[in-house]
């Protein structure tokens, strides 16, 4: 059938097609199933009221999204369908009821069978051809249906945005509607105070999202408010049901919030608000309708189809590469979010508060060299930014991690430096003033460059080379070289909270046992997914002696892709060379990729059921990211370098000989054989318990078993 646009009956006065019927028709409007979409459908049905007056309009929909329609005045009646967000849905049991007309935007296979379902007094059921739903089967269910080619060669050519997109079902019947999204008031959408309502000016905050990837990240959330509050306004939180580690957040902080409520209070809410500040998010298109000011945080979500709002009083925020009109963020998929500055949401709040922006603080942040030693301390500028919020973060590091640091969302400025090159006066002062110099480093070159910059304070460690009549004269604080007299401290406790003693110069109540990233506290290129789950293979070290030997880890290998999992081989620049040995033995290999690809590669969510890998920087990175993770450690270093959990944490496992205790390696004569004690047995074991795998029944080569001298781990 070709696509058709047509119109019954007369025109008013003011030249639009309606449709004059003589007795009350009755609509059924099945809409789509995530809440955004469902909002900027919302105007549908008042265009369908005037069109078919009078009319009776019935919603089918999940409990969420009619959920939605209930408050909303042109909806007459709502019937929940069976099923939620994902999967099938279903009508209920026993529905038996006839409609003139059927429109219909759901596009799953289910939504066909809800069609074909439905009586119909005279025909007139309107939807769209799918990838899934060709021709032929459109034919089947509907009179006038929006043909795929149409779709993509006229709809999305002529209008940009997607509410205007989703608005072509309706032009099946009115050529001249554009669509877009609704215009919400107290006239058509129902709004209930809920209970405790906040009393004054507030500021509100929406900041879940149904995908992990959209989130801006809490740290700098919480700085945001801070700021807000400075100006005598308050905050306050509203939080869905999948935000328990916000909630968390929110309580450590004794910030107000509001969690769980239904869609009528949550409007409630928006309509009293000054401002609300969001991710992309359902919720956030629900404030924008009701045309209260809103800030939205983007990622590569497709800030330019999806935000439909004036920009004079919704603001949108988006990293900066994704701020050029028109650029198909979706086409790069990274968790970038985190690196929207929070100095331009402090701006953008003031702007539409009309309020004066406070100070934004500025850090200075020196980092350790090896990606392992830095890592492991990023809590400690994380810190500092939470005791000068808002604030703006300098990493000063070597070149070969400049990369790393501008994947951290706290960072918001990396300045990589050759250590052999001092500053002048003229370079270090192209910096800028810091109101904070924060130094791990234990060279007295990064005294000279802390002495260099122009700031207000400084902190930092004394050492052999930063002796004390020097940290007296640099510092305002600084951490005793004697802390390191306390042995439990120095060789017991985790690598992370030693470095905590920085932060406790000016918190002493500050502790930290291990560093933790959220999927947008560090950039990750998202990969496409495999067909297989995978296990990643970290074999490098920066120590040989650390080493535990391709071939061992390739008989893991093997083991895994016997169990369905793809074995997948990082090399740094070290491991080049071993490449063609793994390729050779049938295993995928990559050498020298970037952090952010590596990142994409450990997520969980991405296909990555396991990492495995010798104690090196790499590891620590898979485990701040929360990537199930197998860690061979030799020389007892895991009582203070493993500060994941010790031994037995169920998601992060150190993998360390059976003999291992505190400072073991400084009195034992077999270190060189020291790593080679742990067995593949042992790997396979632990690495089956990670990935799910029955191991009691196994057998094994005898060649895979513990080699003579070691013991079972």
């Amino acid at each position: 059938m070709p696509f058709k646009h047509f119109c019954t009956g007369g025109r008013d006065n003011d030249g639009m097609s309606i449709l004059r019927r003589s007795r009350l028709t009755r609509i059924a409007f099945i809409p789509l199933t995530p809440l955004g979409d469902s909002i900027l459908l919302m105007g549908e049905l008042e265009e369908l009221k005037r069109l078919y007056s009078p009319c009776d309009i019935t919603v089918l929909a999940i409990p969420l999204i009619a959920e939605l329609f209930r408050n909303f005045a042109p909806c007459d009646r709502v019937v929940e369908l069976n099923g939620g967000i994902h999967g099938p849905v279903a009508l209920p049991v026993g529905f038996d009821e006839t409609f003139d007309i059927v429109f219909n935007h759901g596009y799953e296979p289910w939504y066909d069978d809800i069609v074909r379902k439905l009586k119909r007094q005279g025909g007139e059921a309107y939807g769209m051809e799918e990838t899934y739903r060709p021709a032929p089967e459109c034919e089947k269910l509907f009179d006038k249906w929006v043909p795929l080619d149409y779709w993509k060669n006229v709809t999305l050519k002529r209008w940009p945005l997607v509410p205007n997109q989703f608005a072509e079902l309706i032009r099946l019947v009115n050529p001249d509607y554009a669509g877009g999204p609704p215009s919400l008031s107290f006239e058509n959408f129902r709004c209930e105070p809920p209970e405790n309502a906040p009393i004054g000016d507030y500021v509100l905050f929406l900041p879940g999202t149904s995908a992990s990837w959209k989130v801006y990240p809490m740290a700098k959330v919480l700085s945001l408010a801070t700021a807000i509050q400075s100006l005598g306004f308050g905050v306050v939180f509203a939080l869905g049901p999948q935000d328990a580690e916000i909630k968390a957040a929110l309580k450590g902080k004794k910030m107000s919030f509001f969690s769980d409520l239904p869609l009528a209070k949550l409007a409630w809410l928006i309509t009293r608000a000054r401002l609300v500040v969001g991710n992309d998010s359902g919720p956030m298109h629900l404030a924008a309708s009701f045309d209260v000011p809103t800030i939205h945080f983007f990622s590569f979500s497709g800030a330019y189809s999806w935000f439909c709002y004036d920009r004079r009083k919704h603001r949108l925020l988006m990293p900066e590469c994704g701020r050029r009109d028109g650029l198909n963020c979706g086409e790069c998929a990274r968790t970038c979010i985190g690196k929207i500055p929070v100095s331009a949401a402090v701006q953008e709040t003031c702007g539409l508060l009309g309020a004066t922006s406070p100070t934004i603080a500025r850090i200075a942040y020196f980092a350790q060299d090896l990606i392992g030693d830095a890592l492991t301390w990023t809590n400690i500028p994380m810190a500092f930014a939470a005791m000068y919020a808002p604030c703006e973060i300098t990493v000063f590091c070597n070149s070969g991690l400049g990369e790393l640091f501008k994947c951290m969302a706290f960072c918001d400025r990396a300045v990589p430096y050759d250590s052999t090159v001092p500053w002048s006066r003229e370079e270090a002062a192209t910096f800028g003033h810091f109101d904070i110099v924060v130094n791990t480093r234990y060279d007295a070159d990064s005294v000279e460059r802390v002495r260099a910059l122009s700031h207000d304070a400084a902190y930092g460690f004394e050492n052999i080379e930063i002796p004390e009549d020097i940290c007296r004269r640099i510092y305002d604080g600084y951490v005793p070289f004697s802390i390191w007299d306390n042995v439990r401290l120095r060789r017991e406790t985790s690598v992370t909270e030693q470095g905590a003693e920085l932060v406790r110069l000016l918190d002493s109540g500050y502790h930290c046992e291990m560093v933790s990233f959220g999927k947008t506290d560090f950039v990750r290129e998202l990969p496409e997914d495999v067909g297989h789950p995978r296990v990643v293979f970290v074999i490098g070290a920066n120590d040989a002696s650390k080493s535990w030997g391709l071939e061992r880890f390739l008989e893991v290998a093997r083991f895994v892709r016997g169990h369905g999992f793809t074995p997948l081989f990082l090399l740094g620049p070290k491991e080049r060379e071993l490449e063609p040995c793994i390729r050779a033995a049938g295993f995928e290999a990559n050498a020298c990729l970037p952090f952010r690809i590596i990142a994409g590669l450990f997520d969980p969510d991405f296909g990555t059921a396991c990492v495995i890998g010798n104690d090196t920087g790499l590891m620590h990175l898979a485990c701040a990211l929360g990537a199930p993770s197998v860690t061979i450690m030799p020389f007892g270093s895991q009582f203070t370098w493993f500060p994941y959990g010790k031994d037995g944490r169920t998601r992060h496992i150190c993998l360390a000989p059976s003999c291992s205790c505190v400072m073991c390696a400084s009195r034992c004569g077999e270190l060189s054989a020291c790593v080679q004690k742990v067995a593949v047995e042992d790997a396979f074991q632990v690495v089956a318990r990670l990935v799910g795998i029955d191991f009691s029944t196994m057998d094994f080569p005898v060649d895979s078993r513990h080699p003579p001298g070691s013991e079972h781990v």
